[in-house]
Order: structure tokens, then C-alpha cells, then sequence
């Protein structure tokens, strides 16, 4: 474990503030940095991917840390065995209609559901104005806006983005979906759109996006999918589909909370 410590080092990143997360029973490596350094930092240690072995999440404050322990002090499954069960074959599409398709059943409000489905075929009547997400919140004291003192980023120990969420057992409580289904909608968002996960704090996920929706009609179904996978960036963000859509719209950040 001292390698990678020593890889980074040589790397020149600042390792002073350099520990181990969790030894067991994966290696996860915990390296503290100045909030206004947090996202470059996390550039810097993603391009060490292929030397260190070892894939950087943006995570947060202490707080953040501290469920992240929860969930792995409570967590049954392998991390491996999670990888092998996000689905391989997952249609992002399909996924979003069978649970849209549920939501309806226990809300009783098939209007709105089927009002969905047209918007998986046809782009919104007419377009509200929205702006793309540009930037993090993770490293943001979001009562300020301004950057955090200090921020904790985490190093896992795999070389793939969408490992992430089986590595911190991340979900599975209130309406925040299962580690293997974050995992199987990540990595068919990484193929389609060459997204990768920046982050993970206690209840937010945010990715990068190499290449975002470009039309609306694509940036729609996006924001379908996305609103099925996440309802609180709808119900209790920007308002509708057709708004979270029209952010959407080559946006090279996306941004997801659960309550």
C-alpha cells in the first residue's frame, strides 16, 4: 500500500495530507485538499489512473466521509460481486419505462406517466431556457458559494469510473437506487455519452461528460431517464423534464441528490 502513497509522491502530489480510508476489505486511500485545488487535484490524480491503479472520487467533508463508513461497516456484499451484477446490458430507455411504469402504479397517476412516454419519443412542445451545469458542487459550501476549506477525495482501487458506487456501497436507502444499478446506468452513460463519475458525497453524485446530448430531442430522453433514476433533481430542483432537459443540453456536468 506504501506504493501508491509513493507513486503519488513522485507524481507530484502533495501526499502530507496522505492516508488510508479503509484497508479492509479494499484498499481505499484518503487524500485531503484545499477546497479551491479540489477539482484540478481530481483531474491531476484521473490522468495517475493507469499508473497508480487507483480511480479519484471527489467526496466532500467529514460528514460525507462518515456515511460512506456507514456503508461499508454495514455492507454484506463483495464489491466484486456488485460489479458482476450491475447489468451489462442495461438500456438506459428500457430501465426508465419499467420504472416510470411502477411509479405510476403506486402513485395511480397514469396521466403523468404516459405523458413520460411521449417525452421518450418527442421533444417538449416548446423549449424552456435552461443552463447548462458547468461546475462541481461537491467542494462548494453551497450556503456561500464559495469553495470549502478542505475537501477528501478517495482513492479506489480500480481503474473504472463506474466501479465507484460497488467500491463505497453507495445507495440503497430512501428513494436512492441499489450500488449495482447506479453501477449498470453509469456504465451505459459512460459508453453512450463518455461520462464518468466525479464525485459521490453522502446523498449527491456528480459526472463529467465528455460528450453531452447535443440535440433536444436526445437531451429529452436524458432527462426522462435521468428524472426516473433521480426524482428529487426534478421535484425538488428545477421544476419539470423539460426544464432538467434543456440544462441537460451539452452540459459537460451532471448533478444527482437524494433526500
Amino acid at each position: 500500500m506504501g506504493d501508491l502513497k509513493e507513486a503519488l509522491a513522485r507524481a507530484g502530489i502533495d501526499v502530507s495530507r496522505f492516508d488510508w480510508f479503509r484497508t479492509r476489505p479494499d484498499p481505499i486511500a484518503r487524500l485531503e485538499v484545499d477546497g479551491t485545488d479540489a477539482v484540478a487535484q481530481w483531474r491531476k490524480l484521473c490522468a495517475l489512473t493507469a499508473s497508480t491503479g487507483h480511480y479519484p472520487i471527489l467526496v466532500g467533508e467529514e460528514d460525507d466521509l462518515s456515511r460512506h463508513e456507514e456503508s461499508l461497516e454495514s455492507a454484506g456484499e463483495s464489491t466484486a460481486s456488485i460489479i458482476e451484477s450491475a447489468d451489462a446490458s442495461l438500456d438506459p430507455i428500457a430501465w426508465a419505462r419499467e420504472r416510470l411504469s411502477e411509479q405510476a402504479e403506486d402513485t395511480g397517476d397514469d396521466e403523468e406517466y404516459q405523458r413520460y412516454l411521449n417525452l421518450l419519443e418527442n421533444e417538449p412542445a416548446t423549449w424552456p431556457d435552461g443552463e447548462p451545469t458547468q461546475s462541481f458542487l461537491i467542494p462548494t459550501n453551497l450556503s456561500t458559494g464559495e469553495p470549502l476549506p478542505r475537501v477528501n477525495l478517495l482513492l479506489l482501487p480500480t481503474g473504472v469510473s463506474w466501479h465507484a458506487p460497488a467500491y463505497l456501497r453507495f445507495g440503497d436507502w430512501n428513494e436512492c437506487p441499489s450500488p449495482e444499478l447506479h453501477a449498470g446506468l453509469m456504465r451505459a452513460w459512460e459508453r453512450q455519452y463518455g461520462a464518468q463519475v466525479a464525485g459521490i458525497s453522502g446523498d449527491v453524485v456528480e459526472m463529467i461528460v465528455a460528450r453531452p446530448p447535443a440535440t433536444r430531442a436526445e437531451a429529452t430522453r436524458l432527462a426522462v431517464v435521468q428524472f426516473a433514476y433521480c426524482n428529487d433533481i426534478v421535484e425538488q430542483g428545477v421544476g419539470t423534464v423539460e426544464a432538467l432537459a434543456a440544462a441537460l443540453l451539452d452540459a459537460p456536468v451532471w448533478f444527482f441528490w437524494w433526500d
